[in-house]
């Protein structure tokens, strides 16, 4: 009964363990996304500073 019961805990615990995993992975391309976007904002920035000197020159 005991052995039973460990089995059923141990399969429990891999079950959350693959739910953790895929939460972890879909956490990763989410933060994947946002460096991409700030990467973005940050050369349209840069673009921006670059033409506001290029004007002033």
């Amino acid at each position: 009964m005991k052995k039973n019961n460990n089995d059923e805990q141990i399969q429990i615990l891999k079950n959350k363990l693959k739910k953790t995993e895929k939460l972890l992975k879909i956490e990763k391309e989410k933060n994947k996304q946002w460096r991409v976007l700030i990467s973005e904002i940050t050369e349209e920035i840069n673009d921006h500073i670059k033409a506001d000197e290029d004007s002033n020159d």
